[in-house]
């Protein structure tokens, strides 16, 4: 029988001899335990969640420090790390890439526990980053922080919130890509619709 060009008995050698391959190269290889890394660990939170119905909860700022910092944000939850001292607590974490060290900052102290709480990330023009962040479901408010300085989550100015009449409670807020300069789009999604600000 001619497939494609190949008969079968040849299609079927090739399968066998990729598999023979495949065999070989795994027992040639050292073996490794489910949570090996070839490498060094970084926890970078050790407590922390977000939901994949968010957009990424991760930024690379390649301006910030040396070699660029990776920013992130999640929400803790009562039953990990830190307990119920942390539950529900809004975190934004940053690696400084050159030297490896995490920092932390907690834009709001005992929000909701709930993996759609992670607060969504942008770095504006000059450097700083803006979040927003709301309870899933919890009520009708879009939560808004800038930082103080570029390239660095150490410190944020007031939390701002926002509501657009009529406020069913959000669900999720994300960032979207500016349709004209020198403003972002954050999208909140609720139940049954969804919103833009500006």
């Amino acid at each position: 029988m001619e497939l494609g060009g190949w008969k079968q008995a040849d299609r079927t050698r090739l399968h066998a001899f990729v598999c023979a391959l495949g065999v070989v190269g795994l027992m040639a290889s050292p073996s490794l335990a489910t949570n090996d890394v070839a490498g060094s660990l970084i926890t970078i939170d050790d407590n922390g969640g977000w939901s994949w119905f968010e957009d990424e909860r991760a930024i690379v700022d390649l301006t910030a420090g040396t070699a660029g910092k990776l920013i992130v944000s999640s929400v803790a939850n009562g039953s990990g790390t830190g307990g119920a001292a942390r539950n529900g607590d809004i975190e934004v974490e940053s690696v400084d890439l050159s030297t490896l060290a995490v920092s932390k900052f907690t834009l709001h102290d005992a929000l909701q526990a709930d993996d759609h709480d992670s607060a969504a990330l942008w770095r504006r023009t000059d450097g700083r980053y803006v979040t927003s962040y709301s309870t899933h479901g919890g009520d009708a408010f879009s939560r808004f922080r800038i930082s103080t300085n570029p390239g660095d989550i150490s410190a944020w100015a007031r939390n701002k919130r926002s509501t657009r009449a009529p406020a069913p409670p959000i669900r999720i807020c994300n960032f979207f890509p500016p349709k004209m300069a020198g403003r972002v789009d954050c999208m909140t999604f609720r139940a049954p619709s969804t919103s833009t600000h500006t």
